[in-house]
């Protein structure tokens, strides 16, 4: 009967050991995702900040290629391409999927944190292929220096490729208000 007795209290003992370290598995799990998701949304407020300039930008240059179009002589000088580029971290993400702490967090945070990660993802699939619009209007004007010797057929070209990268600026625009949403989403949970 006393074997009894202790086998029991060694296996509550065990069972509450073991409840307290998935409590604390879940504790720190959610603490990386949130900080990781904050950091993360601080590098989307600043890249969103910077959209409006680039766009200002592409169109300055887009007025410069049609003038070019027409044949006029412009001024290079002006001519400024680029874009803030972010670098979207999800380590605290993989790290709690592929270790199983996801297992003790439950359903509805998960799926927060699961939709703030997706659009994020597809942020950053955005991105990148924005950056190949900026590096394809960058191969036709370069700094703005090939400008000036452009035939009007180049021109065009380049102008095509400008609105194709003012399209990409407009939609990580747009996309960057749903991200913050996702994120404050995740984190409000």
């Amino acid at each position: 009967m006393f074997i009894c007795i202790v086998a029991v209290l060694i296996a509550a003992m065990i069972g509450g050991l073991m409840a307290m370290r998935e409590r604390r598995v879940r504790i720190v799990a959610e603490k990386g995702l949130r900080r990781e998701i904050s950091e993360n949304n601080d590098g989307v407020q600043e890249m969103r900040a910077a959209i409006p300039t680039e766009i200002e930008n592409v169109s300055h240059t887009v007025a410069l290629l049609e003038q070019r179009e027409a044949g006029h002589a412009v001024d290079s000088s002006q001519v400024k391409i680029g874009i803030a580029v972010m670098s979207f971290t999800n380590a605290n993400w993989q790290t709690a999927s592929v270790t199983g702490a996801m297992s003790s967090i439950d359903y509805d945070t998960v799926e927060r944190f699961a939709g703030a990660y997706f659009e994020q993802a597809r942020l950053a699939q955005l991105q990148t292929s924005t950056m190949e619009s900026v590096m394809s209007l960058s191969s036709y004007v370069g700094h703005g220096e090939k400008l000036q010797s452009m035939s009007p057929e180049e021109a065009r070209a380049a102008e095509i490729q400008a609105q194709s990268l003012l399209a990409h600026l407009r939609m990580m625009l747009r996309m960057t208000d749903g991200v913050q949403g996702a994120y404050k989403t995740a984190l409000g949970s």
